[in-house]
Formats: C-alpha cells, sequence, structure tokens
C-alpha cells in the first residue's frame, strides 16, 4: 500500500471512527430527550415540530450544502492524480498541497451560503403562507418557521469551515461541534419542558438557533485554534479567488442530483406536508417510529457513507470502466495500487451492511412491540405501530446495501452517468408520490414505508449495474507483498455476500425469536411487563450470539479484516 493510500484510508477510518462514535452518543441523547417529550408534549405538537418544522431545516441545509460539499471533496481526487503523474510536484498530502487545493476551492465551497438564503427564504413563505396550519392549541407555528429557516442559514456559516477541514485531513473539529451543539440543545428542550410542563413551538425554535450558533462558534474556535492564532479572515472566506471551473461543474450535476435525492430520502414527509394524507398526531406518531427505525441509518450508515466518500473519490478514477481509465493514465502503476485499496474496502464495506442488514431482518420485527413499549410507552405499542416498524425494518435492510452502492457511485462516476443518474431519480420522484398517496389511502402511514421500499429498491438495481460495468474486465491486483500481478480485481460473490453458516444463523435467529414472541403475546407467561420483556430480551441476546459465533468460525476474512483495522488504529492514537 503507498503512502498515499495509507493516509487516504487512515483519514476515511479515523472520520468514520469518529463520527459514528459521536453519533451512537449524540443520538442516545437526542434518544433519551424525545422519550421524555413524548410522554409529556401532545403528539400533534411532536408532528408540527419533528415532521414539518424539520422538514423545512433539513430541506435548506441538503439541497444548500450536500453538491458543494461533494464537489470540493472530490477535489482531492484530481489533485493527487495530476500530482501521481507528475514526479516534480509536492506531496500531494503535504500542508502546502492541502493549502493550494483549499484556494482553489473555497470559492465553491461559500456558495452554500446564497443557495441557501434564497432556498431558505423561499420555503419559509410556502410553510407559513400556503400550508395548513396546525389547530389554535399549538401555539407559535409561523414564528417557529422563521426560526428554523435562520437557523439553518446559521449552521450554513459553518460549512466552509468543515470543508477545509476535509480539505486538511482534520475530521475531529466537526465531530465536536455536533456533539456540543446537540447536548445544548437536548439540555434546553428539557429544560423547558421540565419548567412548566409544556413545550411550545417558539421554545423549540430557540433550542434549534441555539443548536446552530454552537456548531458554528465551535468550528470557528477550532480553526483559530490549530492555526495557533495566524488564522486570518482571508485564509477562509471566499475574496480574491475564483471558481475552479471543474469543481463549479460536477457542484452544478451535484446540486441537480441532490434535489431529487432529497425528494426520496424525505418523500414521504413532503407527502404529508403538501398533501395532508394523514394528521399532525398520526405524522408525530409515524415520526417517532421512524427515528426509532432509522436510529442505525444515521449514527451508523451515514457517517460510513461521508467518511468513504472522499477516500473512493481519491483512489478511483472517475470513469465507466476502471481497466479504461487505469490504462489511459500515466503513473497507473501507483494510481492501481490506490484502485485495488479501495476495490477492498469496497467490498469489506457492502460485507458489513449486508451482515447488518441481515440482522435487522432477524431481529426487528419480532422486537417491534418491545422497542416501542419501552420508547415511547405502552400507547405507541398498539395501534399501527408496530406493524410500521416492522415494515421499517425491511426497508432499512435495503438503505444498508443502497446507501454504500450510491456513495460509491458518486464517487467514481462521470458526470455523464450522474446526469442519467438524475434523469432517474426524477422518473423514481414521481413513482413515490404516486405510489405513496395510493397506498396511504389503503393502509395508512405504512404505505409511505411500502413506496419508500420501491424506490429504494429502483435505486439499488442502477447503482448495481453501473458498478458491475465499472469492474468489467478489470485483470490487475495487488498481491499481499506488495507487487503487481495478473488477478482479476473484481467484485467476487464470496467477497460480498455473507458466509452459509452466518445466514443459517440468521434464519434460524429470526425464527427462534419470532416463536418466543407469539408464545410471549399469547399470555403464557403471564401479563405483559419487565418479566415477559425480559424473557424475550434474553432469547434474543442468546441469539445475538449465536450470530456472532457464526461470523467468528465461517468469516475468518472478515475478522481479520477488522482485527486488522483496530490494530491500526491502536497504533495511529498511539503516535497522536
Amino acid at each position: 500500500m503507498t503512502g498515499a493510500d495509507q493516509v487516504f484510508l487512515q483519514s476515511a477510518a479515523r472520520s468514520a471512527t469518529y463520527t459514528v462514535i459521536s453519533q451512537l452518543l449524540f443520538r442516545i441523547i437526542t434518544f433519551v430527550m424525545n422519550a421524555i417529550v413524548l410522554r409529556r408534549a401532545p403528539p400533534e405538537l411532536v408532528g408540527v415540530v419533528n415532521v414539518r418544522l424539520m422538514l423545512l431545516y433539513t430541506t435548506v441545509l441538503f439541497i444548500a450544502r450536500e453538491p458543494f460539499r461533494r464537489a470540493c471533496l472530490a477535489a482531492r481526487s484530481s489533485a493527487a492524480a495530476s500530482a501521481t503523474s507528475s514526479s516534480d510536484r509536492d506531496d500531494p498530502l503535504s500542508p502546502a498541497a492541502n493549502a493550494r487545493t483549499w484556494l482553489r476551492i473555497k470559492a465553491v465551497a461559500w456558495l452554500c451560503m446564497p443557495v441557501g438564503v434564497a432556498v431558505a427564504g423561499a420555503l419559509a413563505l410556502v410553510w407559513s403562507k400556503l400550508l395548513e396550519h396546525p389547530s389554535e392549541a399549538i401555539s407559535g407555528y409561523d414564528q417557529g418557521v422563521a426560526m428554523y429557516a435562520i437557523a439553518a442559514v446559521v449552521e450554513l456559516l459553518s460549512e466552509p469551515l468543515f470543508v477545509r477541514a476535509q480539505i486538511f485531513l482534520q475530521p475531529g473539529p466537526r465531530v465536536v461541534a455536533e456533539g456540543l451543539a446537540t447536548l445544548t440543545r437536548c439540555v434546553m428542550v428539557i429544560s423547558l419542558l421540565l419548567w412548566d410542563d409544556s413545550l411550545t413551538i417558539a421554545e423549540c425554535g430557540v433550542a434549534q438557533m441555539a443548536y446552530a450558533l454552537v456548531l458554528l462558534s465551535w468550528l470557528i474556535f477550532d480553526a483559530a485554534r490549530r492555526s495557533s492564532g495566524q488564522l486570518r479572515a482571508a485564509d477562509v472566506l471566499p475574496f480574491g479567488t475564483g471558481f475552479d471551473k471543474a469543481t463549479l461543474t460536477l457542484a452544478w450535476a451535484f446540486f441537480r442530483q441532490s434535489i431529487l435525492k432529497q425528494l426520496l430520502s424525505e418523500g414521504e414527509r413532503y407527502v404529508m406536508t403538501m398533501f395532508n394524507v394523514i394528521s399532525f398526531a398520526e405524522q408525530g406518531v409515524f415520526d417517532v417510529v421512524n427515528n426509532l427505525g432509522s436510529l442505525i441509518v444515521r449514527f451508523f450508515f451515514l457517517p460510513i457513507e461521508d467518511s468513504f466518500y472522499p477516500y473512493f473519490a481519491n483512489c478511483l478514477p472517475r470513469a465507466t470502466n476502471l481497466k479504461q481509465a487505469l490504462e489511459d493514465e500515466r503513473g497507473a502503476e501507483s494510481r492501481v495500487a490506490l484502485a485495488v485499496s479501495a476495490t477492498r474496502m469496497f467490498g469489506l464495506l457492502l460485507k458489513v451492511m449486508l451482515s447488518i442488514a441481515g440482522l435487522g431482518l432477524a431481529f426487528g420485527p419480532p422486537s417491534a412491540s418491545v422497542l416501542l413499549s419501552w420508547y415511547g410507552g405502552q400507547h405507541l405499542a398498539t395501534g399501527t405501530g408496530p406493524l410500521l416498524l416492522q415494515v421499517f425494518c425491511v426497508y432499512v435492510a435495503m438503505l444498508a446495501v443502497n446507501g454504500i452502492s450510491e456513495c460509491f457511485v458518486s464517487a467514481v462516476a462521470p458526470r455523464s452517468h450522474l446526469d442519467r443518474m438524475s434523469g432517474l431519480l426524477v422518473g423514481i420522484s414521481v413513482l413515490f408520490i404516486v405510489s405513496s398517496i395510493l397506498l396511504t389511502s389503503q393502509v395508512g402511514a405504512v404505505g409511505f414505508v411500502i413506496a419508500n421500499c420501491m424506490s429504494v429498491g429502483i435505486r439499488l438495481v442502477a447503482s448495481s449495474s453501473f458498478i458491475r460495468r465499472y469492474y468489467a474486465n478489470t485483470d490487475v491486483d495487488l498481491a499481499a507483498r506488495g507487487d503487481m500481478v495478473a488477478r482479476p480485481a473484481t467484485l467476487n460473490k464470496s467477497d460480498v455476500v455473507p458466509r452459509p453458516l452466518v445466514i443459517m444463523a440468521l434464519v434460524v435467529s429470526c425464527s427462534t425469536v419470532s416463536a418466543m414472541r407469539w408464545v410471549l403475546d399469547q399470555g403464557w407467561a403471564g401479563e405483559p411487563g419487565l418479566f415477559v420483556d425480559g424473557i424475550y430480551i434474553a432469547t434474543a441476546a442468546f441469539c445475538l450470539c449465536v450470530v456472532a459465533g457464526s461470523v467468528l468460525i465461517a468469516d475468518r476474512a472478515l475478522v481479520d479484516a477488522a482485527r486488522t483495522w483496530y490494530r491500526e488504529r491502536r497504533a495511529q492514537q498511539k503516535r497522536l
């Protein structure tokens, strides 16, 4: 493995580790806050804040931030490739090279601000003037809309600082900033709720504004601290530089795609908001189930995708076929080393995601009622809540594989393919809207999840098709000793799919916990309570140990890769 490859991989792994751990801790804090709110606030307020207003907030952030972030982080790939093919260039990972890269793309990074202001203003008008307002019992709606829109713009001010930290291979600042901001918001919400045993929309808006301000303040402080007080405003602000044409072109491609991806990822919330297919109270219940079901997506899947996107973009060329791209490049030997390492890492990530998907399908549906009753009270464990969470487990399993696949495609696909994907996403968006409206009229909120499964399935097929073409006829690989040999470097089935013993253990575990759930629901162990839940949890824990044992026995390659990664992380921490 080359020095550049090691640094890129270590940066991606370090970013993924920090982000996963921090997201886990911070989501636990938010998890506890929501559990307290659910027992004290009316479901209608939960629906307005967590669905309607947070949709406004996330829409502004995603549309204004995602395309420019991905385009700027991909800029390192072209810089590394040009430096690899020219021996007289600086080390592409040196501080000087990082500074040149940042100088080249910082104007593009700051474009998130004018885009964000425009999107926030337009959406705030729509949310306030055109959409249905909640009942008079939920006051302060217009003030809440304004505060959430302003908070989104304030958070966008921190985006160029985040991109700069990523360019300089510093994943830590954003992690700490998000942690402090999340803690501040949760403390404010719980304090306000406990103070007078009620919560208003305006108070939720104040807490969200505090989140954005703390996030921005810490990133400014950290950037100044790391530069030992030498950081100037001109080093961060976009003045004095032009727009890098290649980065701007790529950002435009991502911009069109980001709008469609936002419609797909938050499609059910847009349908709820625009078409009023279910009440605010029902939206609140759906949001609870969605948050509980997608917990692993937030603290594990998304951080992995965000962290490994720059790694794939740096190590693999943007092309429709890897072999042809490597043959066309000068200095192909070092590029092959990077490509092979990235391919192996991609295969490992796919296997991990498939294993997690199997765990979710095996243990999620039988555990739905227990999870809901513990989280939000017994009223959530009745009605459509358990069925909604059971179907959501299937959706999360599909997201596990689709997320890392689309991350890979976004990192390596040429602009022409990204444009075609944008066209496909338009069709998928229309299909989702139509199917969700039709399905919700028949099966209620469950129809949203079914429509999402249909959309993700189509996207997964499209990503798989591109990946297959990308690795077609690739016939170079890197041996363990570091020499080039002729050996296929594609994604074999054995490198991606879990071992048969692991699959068998998952099937047996699913059957066991499902049977135990049925027995307990019949009342054979007594009335529902801690004792009955304890029996089920003990059974599920035993089955989980069986699955873990099957992985240790049957998939040594996965275990060895995890052990090697852990040792490298420990060694890196000691060096730091």
